[in-house]
């Protein structure tokens, strides 16, 4: 594990680790920092709502979805979520889409685009896989790693597939 960069800015405290090659972590202990900063790009990859997944937007107006959609008072993202993972070209593709409409930029986009010229400084072309974790030996960091690992690694993917299809079918669907 290599650190890459450390950021102890105004918006943000965070590091950025190369763990192994393919699979960088964006380390940021406090939980609301952490998701502020990963929050348009994971939505924009996996977002359970089709208005938000693979589009940009207003962060006003996915906030105040969110909060209205699970009926709460406040937005809870924040606390709702501990740890991020995606996919190098969901991120540039998130980031360049999102750089087309600056009237919807924040400064956590910003900072999300730095932070991913920091690992195209490291690795200029390829597929890579980023994570957001709250500390690098943390039982989050395992499980976004998993993430990470399936998606770059063949062999660690086809060996949780088999294990995967081993599960009663019953356990499976659930």
């Amino acid at each position: 594990m290599k650190i890459l960069h450390t950021s102890n800015g105004e918006l943000v405290n965070y590091s950025l680790y190369e763990i192994q090659p393919k699979i960088y972590a964006v380390q940021v202990e406090n939980s609301y920092e952490r998701a502020m900063l990963f929050v348009r790009a994971q939505e924009y990859y996996e977002s359970p709502f089709k208005q938000f997944r693979g589009k940009t937007f207003c962060m006003f107006s996915f906030m105040n979805y969110y909060r209205t959609h699970w009926q709460k008072d406040d937005f809870t993202y924040t606390s709702d979520w501990a740890g991020y993972n995606i996919p190098g070209y969901i991120l540039e593709t998130c980031m360049e889409e999102l750089l087309n409409d600056v009237s919807i930029v924040t400064p956590y986009d910003r900072e999300m685009s730095n932070i991913l010229g920091k690992i195209r400084e490291t690795q200029p072309t390829g597929k890579f896989y980023l994570i957001g974790v709250d500390s690098v030996d943390s039982w989050i960091m395992n499980h976004e790693f998993a993430h990470a690992l399936y998606y770059t690694d063949a062999k660690y993917k086809k060996e949780m597939c088999g294990l995967i299809d081993k599960l009663d079918p019953v356990v499976r669907e659930k």
